[in-house]
């Protein structure tokens, strides 16, 4: 036990020591200003080494991100300069003198750098941050060089002595090139058989490799070479067969390359001796016939060797290169485009020895031959298409002897395209248009290899063009046009028409429509037609009698002349006349003795009525009751009849339960007995706002509120008094804004209500709420009489002195504006006027009638006049319609027209005076069927006189429309005119039969969604609408009546319509509509199938244009997500299909057996059908070829000897497509050569004996076709044999026009048939110099470079042969450069920084002349050339390039310039260039854009830029004009990364303003980011809002008040005041609310009112807005006890609450009583909780959460979407009665961000450390917490591949128990661990007596295991369960056990699997978070090697139980 127990600790060290680590030397602090900081951490005293520095932002909604963490350094030399060298770059290699530049920074700034080359005394470089020296090389040897560079600081601080701030870097001097000597042979030695040439190589460099070319320098082979250690120098041996190269002079050229890299080639002449042409075309063969492009091939054979070979072939002529050794010639030769019966082709041949021979051939032509052929198998001739985009497709084959590469197609007269193919083709045509109807064709051109046109092929065929279209509709009636929509409403007698057209382009062969309604209406119709007409015009009536009014559906049916046919399906709704019809329902009461406030005075005898309209009455009444009027009513009509009650009645209304049990009620009314009118009395008249000055001249403060005063007397109480703003507006001038040049219209604002009181009122207006203009405040008092009085108010600014454009100012004229109100009112508009501008005419005071009312001057002249109405006291009623007593919206029908006998309205009239006349006027809403309007008049002698007072008269009802009528009668009387209206409902009778008018669901099916009548289904497309007309008052929302997935519902006025959102079947749709009015109804089900398109069909293999031999296989990928119901091929054009065989997971295939076709061309086309019955078609084509290709060998030919490099020719022919030819070295060993492939052409043409095509006997030629048909050519008519040839003669060194820039030999050979020569020389115009005097085959001459000049030179020499004859003169052109060129960068210095488009200059000499300046700002990777005055003449020159560096990225880049002599020596030198390019970056947090300030404003936000910040400064400007001060105008701030600054505005205007903040780099680059801001100097600085209860709510029992409150000052607390008296204190929550709990013991019943009071802290107050709630202690209440509002949702929190009913205590008593009445117990008994529901819809719907008092309600916050939720809590109790509450829930899941600016990863600091950096949240933030932490920023982390660490016991098994640990990887999906155990036998005994055949005391084991199912059971049972979960795992035990009956120690294996239940997760740990016990099966394998009788067990199964905790 003690050994596990150190074998336990030993794990928990190593577990825990990866968190050990970085738990020491943390310095962390938050920050106040969270959105940006800087913040100083003090370092002097931390030791030097890594930290690590990061920032920890949380938000109030819970959310954390982290910034970082950086690893940084400190270090205390981080004070020294540090230096960089940018050129050279570390092992460069430098090929001349060089230009050392770097840089060198410091954060206190860079005096001096200097350097040292190879340890030497430094030197002072030119320049500081950036620098440079010249260093001149030509002194300096060959081979590595060292340049260490340091620098010394502005302070004097050198970092010489600090080699880790210092530069360094070593290099390779190499000028000079190396030089390879034979040195056993001479130069021009003749030679034979094998040699060996033996010499020296040397470098400086030293030698990296040597190598030899005997052909020409075109490839080289390694030579071995040996060093000299001492010297450096290194010699060679090279043995060479001459045999195996051609006769004549031979050049074996050396390539020695020294250890830089830099090449030099040197070459050693020699001669082979040798022989003479023989010249033959061998093809084409005589009489051939040829076509188009052609080969010709032949031979040129000479023993000594051909010294020229040339062609001519009509006017052509040409000369072949010559290959040593190769006597064959090859030449194509293009006919193509001539127009020729035969061509004659000749070669000649000219040997060394000047004899010349040629051969001529004539060659037949014939062109017709040369072209392709096409074959078009689709579209057939003659045949009939469909027109449909994407249908069309051509399909065929060409043919030609030489290859098809393309068919150029068109489609009618379209572009032109083009095709590559070999051979078939299938293309698709039209694929985005349809094709128009009628004849079309296709046209197919080929094309062969050769470019060659075959003639064009046309196939014409016919297209079906499109389905017949129906136009959309329109309803055309004398209503006007209107389009046709679902539902769409259509008046029956405003003679309507459905029109539309039929469109067809191959023409129409029927069209027939049908009209259906109800269960069986239906009326049908067809259009007459002569046949094939291609546009129809359908008009069906839908008025008339044998229609039915409501819902009629209507089908269109167009059929073309190829039986396709289309539907047009709509669904009108024909208004149903025999009912009122409205937009919703409504109780009206209209009558004319109603005003317009409700106030009714009472008159016994005539009563006033009233109707509801958009439904039936079942029950009316008034309420609340009242004494002053009763009720009666009909289905349609009320009737209030007034009592003899005196006074005024509280306001009441009239409330109707419809048929539907839905509760209308009507606006309030007031009763009044005739009582006088009340008087209203205003303290002023008017008032004056515009600017007052006092005695000095100064403005006084102007006014922000207006008091508006005076009292009201009245007999009987009021029942309103109330006030509204009418408003006069001024009009300015446009140019001088505060000039008044007129005034507008009234404007009349809504009544504000003032408490209904007689006596003295008082109210304040906001005068910031006035508009400029004159304003009359009307107070009107009402005690069902009304009068007013007003106050005037003139707010106008004052008259402008000058105009905008500085002239004088004229004033406007006054203008005077009347306002008829409830008085009459005039206001005078004018800036000259400022009093006595206004005026009342009391209306009170005016005769009954028209009154003229004026205005006059003091000089009597009327200024301006208005006439005003007054009503006059005589009575009139309408009394009966058709005979029936009148009530006000009763029903009448009447017919349609005019009627010879029309029904009357009665009309009464009581009058003291004599009736003189009654006018009438009939008016409604402009309908069809009748007149809008009518009018007469009753004269005295149809007035029927009843009694003195009483009178009577008709007015006929006649031509009118269906629809609510008002009736107007005046009555004229010699006392004064009376007025009445009235309302009656005109209506239609109509049989039922023809009314389908339901208020229910009609489906509205379109021909977009069709009726699959197979399997009683609708078939639509996702987005599709499949609408459902509603048939009730709208708007309407709707849902599904069954939730389907998949399903949306959405409603538009009385449109409702399903929309898939994805593809399926949904059976059972239906749908709950519920209409305006609350009431809801449910549809008939239907199913749908969701089908968006047809199926997908791809043809995936054959491919298209595939050649294939015998059989291939189909393979179709086919999908469609409803399921494919069948997928077909055919490959004979569709006249047959058979079944393609799917494998379940949208692959389909076939077997495609084409052994029976003939070669050529096979079809293949397929078709995919969905179960929705849509198909879709693919095509492709393929090509059958079974031949190989014919291959005849032209050249060598038959018996011919050859040996090297060979040309050979082949002539391919192919049935198909020749496509590639191959040459196949023999086998080395039994290694297979890899192919070489072969260039194709008229003849396959190569050389052979080349490094890469051997010539062999065991060589082969693979020949393919494109099907991969194959001919090989293995055996030879030829012979293969090594000869050598005979010798010739060379020009060598130096080369033509070689550049010399050191010691050279001029060298070189003599032929001569007589035999060796002597040579003779001059250089330039010298004189000429004998080489030698002996005689020789070769020549050299030594040359020291020191006895040349620059420029241009040549060498020129002769021979001279035994017989004294002169050769001619050889001239050799060379050039000598003594130096190379020199060039420096002058513009821009290496100190400056540029951007955009720069200009770089500079000098570069040499005294050849400069040819060219190339400059690379790329590293040298490419250069680009300079301009600049090159010329040969030209010494010095100067230069210029410029470039755009936006190319290249910011920073510092070293510019190589490389210079360019005019004999093309180069000189590499550098300079250094600083771009930035990009501007600096401004982020500006704060302020925001629109924001408000009462003074400061802050300034928050980072500026970054890649070179560093020159200048940043703050402009601010006035949006209105205003003067800003030169000290606010610009405002410098220093050049930061951070931007923390405020600024007092206090100095400005209010007003608005724009800021920007300006940032500029070095570059100049500019970056400007302005906000737009608000100074409102009087704005409060802090405001308390009262959000719950509601204004005027009802409480009852407990209940919460909440409210929000913000303020730029810190809130200590609130105060809740409740009638002034402080009753409650709380505080501000987190994010900005707060809540007072209120209880019975807090306050008393009735009504209160309410405020909050905000304590700041700079000791001053604010106050809410003040409400009013109505408090009783006794009823139902609910709560909400741990929420505030707008609390964050954060993991899953319960919103917690309690609800009840608060009893009295009387009723409690009364109840609990003996005795008590069983209603009264039971009453007390309901009211108790009944149930407690949520709603997140404002109580639309609810979710029930508790059937008791206590409830509690988790919010899911991590299954919302972020932001605010409004929840509504209900409770209800028992009797019905109920409570609610309310508050808001913020959820945010979105992280802050944020920028850890400084330090940056890798920083080195020293003394103090600045973090700075910004932060942001959406909502708010809470903390900002800052971290600098010793060590390296891994050490705080687990590694990225662990997951986790954990313990785990388990007992029984192999052992008796085990204890471990483990490391988990991979998301935890696999676990590592190890263990200890034991099993002794001691232990086992204890259990069992027998032996144990493996165990121990210490027994060591290892698993690895891997999850192979995770399960958790939130899936299954919610959230709640997301702790539990269980894991399956599979895996492997490998356990070392230490006793045994070998008595030796074992290590055995097992097979594991484990279950891991339960597993219980704690969420919010972060260690030891999960805990879990598994159970483990083993199967352990024993090996055994003893033969035995006894059967030993190999398998043994143990289990075992076990326990894990999960550290982390």
């Amino acid at each position: 036990m003690k050994k596990s127990a150190f074998f336990f600790s030993v794990l928990i060290v190593c577990g825990l020591s990866v968190f050990a680590r970085g738990k020491r030397d943390i310095d962390e602090r938050d920050v106040a200003q969270m959105d940006s900081w800087q913040e100083e951490f003090d370092i002097s005293g931390k030791k030097e080494g890594k930290y690590n520095a990061m920032v920890t932002v949380k938000d109030k909604g819970g959310n954390e991100i982290v910034g970082g963490p950086y690893n940084i350094f400190i270090d205390p030399d981080s004070d020294y300069p540090v230096s960089g060298i940018t050129n050279p770059i570390k092992n460069m290699r430098v090929p001349g003198n060089l230009n050392i530049v770097g840089t060198c920074i410091d954060d206190d700034g860079v005096d001096e750098v200097w350097i040292s080359l190879d340890g030497a005394e430094p030197v002072k470089a030119k320049g500081k941050e950036f620098w440079s020296y010249y260093l001149d090389t030509t002194e300096l040897s060959e081979g590595p060089h060292t340049i260490e560079v340091y620098g010394i600081d502005i302070n004097g601080l050198s970092s010489a002595a600090k080699p880790s701030k210092n530069a360094k870097v070593t290099w390779n001097l190499d000028r000079r090139l190396p030089v390879t000597e034979v040195t056993n042979l001479a130069l021009g030695t003749l030679v034979s058989g094998k040699i060996n040439l033996k010499g020296t190589v040397s470098d400086g460099n030293g030698i990296k490799a040597l190598s030899y070319s005997l052909d020409g320098r075109k490839t080289f082979s390694e030579v071995k070479i040996n060093e000299d250690k001492k010297t450096g120098i290194c010699t060679f041996e090279l043995p060479i067969n001459t045999k195996e190269s051609p006769d004549g002079a031979a050049v074996c050229w050396f390539k020695a390359t020294d250890r830089m890299g830099s090449v030099g080639y040197n070459s050693f002449l020699y001669f082979i001796d040798n022989t003479k042409p023989d010249v033959k075309i061998v093809s084409p063969a005589d009489g051939e016939v040829m076509n188009g492009r052609f080969g010709v091939a032949g031979y040129a054979k000479d023993t000594i060797g051909v010294q020229k070979l040339t062609w001519a072939c009509g006017e052509k002529s040409g000369e072949f290169e010559l290959t040593p050794g190769n006597p064959y010639w090859y030449h194509e030769i293009d006919t193509i485009g001539l127009n020729t019966k035969k061509i004659e082709f000749s070669v000649t041949a000219l040997d060394t020895a000047g004899n010349e021979v040629t051969v001529k051939k004539a060659i037949p032509i014939d062109q017709e031959l040369d072209k392709p052929v096409v074959t078009i198998e689709y579209p057939a001739k003659d045949g009939i298409v469909e027109g449909e985009a994407g249908t069309l497709f051509l399909r065929g084959i060409a043919t030609d002897d030489d290859g098809v590469v393309s068919v150029e197609y068109k489609l009618d007269d379209g572009e032109t395209k083009t095709l590559e193919t070999h051979g078939v083709f299938c293309v698709p045509l039209s694929e985005e248009n349809d094709l128009s109807v009628g004849k079309h064709s296709v046209t197919v051109i080929a094309t062969d290899i050769h470019g060659v046109r075959g003639n064009p092929v046309t196939s014409t065929f016919v297209s079906m063009g499109k389905v017949p279209a129906i136009e959309e509709g329109k309803i055309n009636s004398s209503l006007g046009s209107e389009p046709v929509f679902t539902g769409v409403t259509v008046h029956p007698e405003s003679n309507p028409k459905y029109e539309t057209t039929v469109l067809s382009d191959c023409g129409i062969s029927s069209v027939a429509w049908q009209l259906n309604w109800g269960d069986n209406g239906s009326k049908t119709g067809e259009v007459a037609l002569k046949g094939g007409e291609k546009s129809v015009p359908v008009s069906i009536a839908l008025g008339g009698d044998d229609i039915a009014y409501g819902a009629v559906n209507l089908k269109i049916t167009a059929i073309d002349i190829y039986n396709r046919v289309s539907q047009k399906i709509e669904l009108v709704k024909l208004l149903d006349l025999t009912q009122i019809n409205v937009e919703k329902p409504a109780v009206v009461f209209e009558d004319s003795r109603i005003s317009e406030n409700g106030d009714i005075t009472n008159d016994i005898e005539h009563p006033v009525s009233g109707y509801f309209a958009g439904g039936k009455i079942k029950s009316a009444s008034i309420v609340p009751a009242t004494p002053f009027a009763k009720i009666e009513y009909d289905e349609f009509t009320i009737k209030l009849t007034a009592t003899d009650a005196l006074g005024t009645s509280s306001p009441v209304k009239v409330r109707v339960i419809s048929q539907d049990n839905v509760a209308y009620e009507s606006r309030e009314l007031i009763f009044h007995s005739d009582s006088p009118a009340p008087k209203v009395a205003v303290d002023k008249t008017e008032e004056n706002l515009e600017q007052q000055f006092d005695e000095d001249g100064n403005p006084i403060e102007e006014r922000s509120k207006i008091k508006i005063s005076g009292a009201v007397s009245s007999e009987t109480p009021l029942t309103s008094l109330k006030y509204r703003i009418i408003t006069v507006p001024a009009v300015f001038d446009l140019k001088t804004p505060s000039l008044v040049t007129g005034a507008g219209s009234p404007s009349f604002g809504q009544f504000a209500e003032l408490p209904a009181k007689t006596g003295g009122f008082e109210f304040e207006i906001d005068a910031a709420e006035l508009r400029k203009g004159i304003s009359v405040v009307e107070i009107v008092a009402n005690n069902g009489k009304t009068a007013a009085d007003s106050v005037k108010i003139r707010n106008l600014p004052e008259l402008p002195s000058k105009t905008a454009d500085g002239k004088k100012i004229t004033p406007a004229k006054p203008v005077y504006s009347w306002i008829d109100a409830e008085d009459v009112y005039y206001v005078i508009t004018s800036q000259t006027t400022s009093s006595n501008f206004s005026g009342t005419f009391f209306r009170s005071e005016m005769a009954a009638g028209s009154s003229e009312l004026s205005v006059k001057a003091s000089d009597g002249k009327v200024i301006s006049k208005y006439t005003a109405k007054k009503a006059g006291s005589a009575k009139v009623f309408i009394s009966e319609i058709d005979g029936k007593t009148y009530a006000s919206g009763m029903r009448i029908a009447l017919p349609r027209g005019n009627s010879n006998s029309p029904k009357n309205a009665c009309v009464s009239i009581v009058s003291d005076f004599p009736v003189t006349s009654v006018n009438w006027a009939i008016s409604g809403e402009k309908l069809p069927g009748g007149d809008e309007k009518q009018s007469g008049k009753v004269d005295a002698k149809q007035i029927r006189q009843i009694d003195s007072t009483h009178y009577e008269a008709n007015i006929p009802l006649n031509n009118l429309p269906s629809r609510l009528t008002s009736l107007e009668i005046t009555a004229e009387t010699a006392g004064g005119n009376a007025f009445y209206k009235g309302t009656v409902g005109i209506v239609r009778e109509r049989d039922s039969s023809l009314v389908d008018n339901e208020n229910r669901i009609y489906w509205a099916p379109t021909e977009k969604t069709p009726f699959d009548t197979a399997n009683s289904r609708y078939v639509l497309k996702t987005g599709e609408k499949f609408g459902a007309f509603v048939n009730v008052f709208g708007p309407v929302s709707a849902t599904l009546s069954t939730y389907q997935n998949g399903l949306t519902v959405q409603a538009d006025g009385n449109f409702a319509y399903i929309i898939a959102e994805k593809e399926g079947i949904y059976k059972n749709v239906g749908l709950k509509v519920t209409d305006s009015q609350g009431v809801t109804y449910n549809s008939t089900v239907i199913e749908l199938l969701v089908d968006d398109s047809a199926p997908t069909v791809e043809i995936v293999a054959p491919e298209l244009q595939k050649w294939i031999q015998k059989n291939t296989m189909l393979t179709v990928k086919a999908g469609d997500l409803n399921g494919i119901e069948s997928v077909e091929y055919s490959v004979d054009g569709g006249r047959n299909w058979n079944p393609c065989k799917g494998n379940g997971s949208g692959t389909y295939v076939a077997a495609l057996n084409l052994e029976s076709f003939e070669d050529g061309i096979i079809p293949v086309d397929v078709f995919a059908k969905d179960i929705a019955g849509k198909i879709s078609y693919a095509q492709t084509v393929i090509q059958k070829d079974t031949q190989a290709p014919q291959v005849q060998v032209v050249v060598p030919c038959e018996d011919d000897v050859v040996n090297g490099e060979n040309l050979i020719a082949f002539i391919v022919k192919d049935s198909g497509h020749f496509s590639r030819a191959e040459y196949v070295a023999p086998k080395n060993g039994n290694v297979a050569s890899a192919p070489v492939e072969l260039p194709l052409g008229p003849m396959v043409v190569t050389h052979i004996g080349t490094a890469d095509k051997q010539i062999s006997d065991l060589m082969s030629f693979n020949f393919y076709d494109e099907t991969g048909n194959v001919e090989t050519l293995r055996r030879w008519d030829f012979i293969i044999d090594q000869k050598s040839d005979l010798p010739i003669a060379e020009v060598h060194m130096p080369e033509e026009d070689a550049v010399i820039t050191t010691d050279f030999v001029v060298s070189g050979v003599v032929v001569d048939d007589d035999g060796p020569s002597k040579v003779y020389y001059k250089i330039d115009n010298g004189e000429y110099k004998l080489v030698s005097e002996e005689y020789g085959t070769s020549f050299s001459i030594d040359v020291p470079l020191s006895t040349m000049k620059d420029n241009e030179h040549s060498v020129t020499v002769y021979a001279e042969d035994l017989n004294g004859v002169k050769g001619p003169e050889f001239v050799r052109n060379f050039k000598i450069s003594l130096e190379e060129p020199k060039g420096a960068v002058i513009t821009p210095p290496i100190d400056n920084t540029v951007r955009g488009w720069v200009k770089l200059t500079g000098k570069a000499t040499d005294k050849n002349g400069i040819s060219k300046v190339y400059i690379s700002v790329d590293n040298g990777n490419t250069y680009n050339e300079a301009t600049g005055n090159f010329a040969h003449e030209n010494e010095v020159s100067d230069w210029s390039y410029e470039f755009d560096t936006r190319v290249v990225e910011d920073g510092t880049h070293v510019v190589f310039m490389k210079v360019v002599d005019w004999f093309g020596i180069e000189g590499l030198y550098s300079s250094l260039i600083n771009i930035d390019n990009t501007a600096p970056s401004i982020d500006l947090e704060l302020p925001l854009d629109d924001s408000k300030t009462t003074k400061m404003l802050f300034f928050s936000g980072q500026t970054t830029d890649n070179i560093g910040l020159k200048k940043l400064y703050i402009t601010i400007r006035s949006l209105e004009g205003k003067t800003v001060s030169q000290k606010l105008a610009n405002i410098n701030l220093t050049p930061g990364e951070i931007i923390t600054e405020s600024i007092d505005l206090s100095s400005l205007d209010n007003g608005f303003y724009n800021v920007e903040l300006t940032g500029m780099d070095a570059a100049d680059n500019i970056t400007r980011v302005s906000r737009n801001v608000q100074l409102d100097k009087r704005a409060a600085m802090a405001k308390v809002d009262l959000l719950y209860p509601l204004n005027g709510e009802f409480v009852k029992g407990v209940f919460n008040i909440y409210g929000t409150a913000v303020s730029e000052i810190n809130i200590e607390s609130l105060e809740l005041l409740v009638d002034g008296e402080k009753t409650a204190e709380t505080t501000l929550s987190e994010s900005g609310y707060y809540k007072f709990n209120l209880s019975p013991e807090m306050l008393t019943d009735g009504q209160h009112k309410i405020q909050v009071k905000a304590n700041l802290a700079n000791v001053s107050t604010i106050m809410s807005n003040e409400q009013f709630i109505n408090y009783s202690s006794v009823g139902p209440w609910v709560t909400i006890d741990n929420f505030t509002y707008g609390d964050f949702a954060i993991e899953r929190p319960y919103i917690v609450g309690d609800a009840g009913y608060a009893i009295s205590e009387t009723e409690l008593v009364a109840a609990k009583a003996k005795g008590a009445q069983k209603e009264m117990k039971d009453a007390a008994l309901a009211k108790t909780v009944e149930k407690v529901e949520i709603s997140f819809n404002n109580g639309k719907s609810f979710e029930e959460i508790s059937k008791t008092g206590k409830w509690r309600y988790r919010i899911e916050n991590e299954d919302i979407t972020e932001g605010y939720h409004f929840m509504l809590v209900r409770a209800t109790m028992k009797n019905g009665e109920t409570a609610v509450t309310r508050t808001i829930v913020q959820v945010d899941k979105t992280k802050p961000t944020v920028k850890l600016i400084s330090p940056g990863e890798g920083g080195r600091f020293n003394q103090s450390i600045e973090f700075s950096g910004l932060a942001h949240d959406d909502v708010a933030l809470k903390s900002v917490s800052l971290a600098l932490r010793k060590g390296d920023k891994s050490s705080y982390e687990v590694p990225a591949f662990i997951q986790g660490l954990y313990f785990d016991w388990h007992f029984w098994g192999a052992t008796l128990f085990d204890i471990g640990a483990g490391l988990s990887f991979f998301d935890d999906n696999v676990r590592i661990q190890v263990q200890w155990g034991q099993f002794t036998q001691t232990q086992r005994e204890m259990f069992t007596k027998t032996n144990q055949r493996y165990g121990g005391d210490s027994v060591l084991g290892a698993k690895i295991l891997a999850n192979v199912a995770y399960i958790p059971f939130m899936y299954f049972l919610g959230r709640d369960y997301e702790w539990l979960s269980a894991n399956v795992t599979v895996g492997a035990n490998f356990t070392r056990f230490n006793q045994g009956q070998s008595g030796k120690p074992q290590v055995l294996s097992a097979l594991l699997a484990q279950i891991e239940f339960p597993r219980v997760t704690f969420a919010k740990q972060k260690m030891f978070r999960t805990f879990s016990i598994y159970t483990e099966g083993q199967l352990w394998f024993i090996p055994t090697d003893v033969s035995s009788d006894v059967d030993i067990d190999n398998l043994v199964p143990q289990i075992s139980v076990g326990l894990r905790v999960n550290v982390f």
